[in-house]
């Protein structure tokens, strides 16, 4: 998979873009100039909705955090390391690893294409879509969403119903 140019062949990319506030007040700009409605979005446990891109990713979980764990999966207790950590191979993207944040960032964008959604080519946080004669942006950091559309709602409850029939709940 490529994502901006970078290959994965060679290791795992960091690239994440985030939104930049000078980019913000723009937005907000234009958000208020067509008379649009601003809501943030938060997609729960969105790093863990992102797949890896390479297999045997290995994380060892500290033997504080274990307890939890074997309270939930006592069955587990037979992995235990002897120092009484437990050493797990991720299947998802999680919370802490490195690439976590890049790995969402080429899921959600991937959702959001599936939307009709086009990425600006000069800011790959923006994300713009015209329809019905109006434009509608989102804009990405890290798992946050700033949705700025229409007030008729309509692309608003289409975009929504179909980024939480995939990822959840959005907050």
């Amino acid at each position: 998979k490529t994502v901006h140019g970078s290959i994965f062949d060679y290791g795992v990319s960091l690239y994440s873009p985030t939104i930049d506030m000078k980019l913000i007040f723009i937005m907000l700009s234009i958000c208020v100039q067509l008379g649009h409605e601003l809501e943030v979005w938060d997609v729960k446990g969105a790093f863990l909705q992102s797949p890896m891109l390479t297999e045997n990713i290995h994380v060892r979980i500290n033997k504080h955090l274990v307890k939890y764990f074997l309270h939930l999966k006592p069955e587990w207790r037979e992995y235990l390391l002897k120092d009484g950590s437990l050493m797990v191979v991720v299947k998802n993207a999680w919370y802490g690893l490195s690439a976590a944040s890049s790995l969402w960032n080429i899921e959600i964008t991937n959702s959001l294409k599936e939307c009709g959604y086009s990425q600006h080519h000069m800011v790959p946080c923006l994300f713009y879509k015209f329809i019905h004669g109006q434009y509608c942006y989102i804009m990405l950091h890290v798992d946050d969403m700033g949705v700025i559309m229409p007030t008729d709602g309509i692309e608003k409850r289409h975009v929504k119903f179909v980024l939480e029939k995939k990822y959840g709940t959005l907050d």
